[in-house]
């Protein structure tokens, strides 16, 4: 009894079959998930596919925007970027994916904040290309995927040693892995939006895209 019952929690905990194909943007995107997302209703959906076959590691890239507009100027509330890598990482559990995941999003905010401290004022976070972010920050783990988190930024400035850059709003960004899948979103929220409610906006959609992912995916 212990060993089926070991094998059936084996079996739920192991990722699926690698996606070789999954819905674009209107699908991940659908009117279903606007709805969930404050100050995306009714907005517009953009998005573009690009294989990147010459950079290593390889991928097929996808990028999804809602773009809202007031009558005056666009703007892009919500961005979505999916990078879907070879379905031969199946062979070694999706190790790359959650590397990359690590690399881009999990380290850098990691070593900003120290010590295993989740909220920091103030945090300097390199961007990697001689920029430097400077917010008050709080970081969430994402129960998505195999690995996964969501971070907030408050009371943002941004320095660049080549650029000039206003200043941005605040904004919440979320980012996790399903398979050979690897998925950021950035959520600029509405006016007057808290810092937790980003968190649990940004956290919503990150849920609902990875479900339109597996529902929209073709497996090997």
């Amino acid at each position: 009894m212990l060993v089926i019952a070991g094998l059936l929690v084996w079996r739920l905990s192991v990722p699926g079959p690698a996606f070789t194909a999954i819905g674009g943007c209107n699908e991940l995107l659908n009117a279903n998930v606007l709805a969930e997302i404050p100050g995306t209703e009714g907005a517009e959906v953009e998005g573009v596919d690009a294989a990147t076959s010459y950079v290593t590691p390889a991928s097929v890239d996808t990028s999804c925007s809602v773009v809202t507009d007031n009558g005056w100027v666009e703007s892009s509330v919500l961005q979505v970027s999916i990078s879907r890598y070879s379905a031969a990482t199946e062979q070694d559990d999706y190790v790359l994916p959650q590397q990359q995941h690590d690399l881009l999003f999990r380290s850098p905010i990691e070593r900003a904040l120290g010590d295993g401290a989740t909220t920091g004022d103030g945090v300097e976070i390199e961007d990697g290309a001689g920029g430097v972010v400077i917010a008050d920050v709080e970081i969430r783990d994402l129960s998505l995927g195999e690995t996964g988190q969501a971070v907030d930024y408050s009371n943002v400035e941004i320095r660049d040693e080549y650029l000039d850059f206003e200043d941005p709003d605040d904004w919440a960004a979320a980012s996790f892995t399903t398979r050979n899948v690897l998925v950021s979103l950035t959520y600029e929220g509405t006016p007057g939006m808290e810092r937790g409610e980003r968190l649990d906006a940004v956290t919503d959609a990150a849920r609902l895209v990875k479900q339109y992912i597996e529902a929209t995916g073709v497996t090997a």
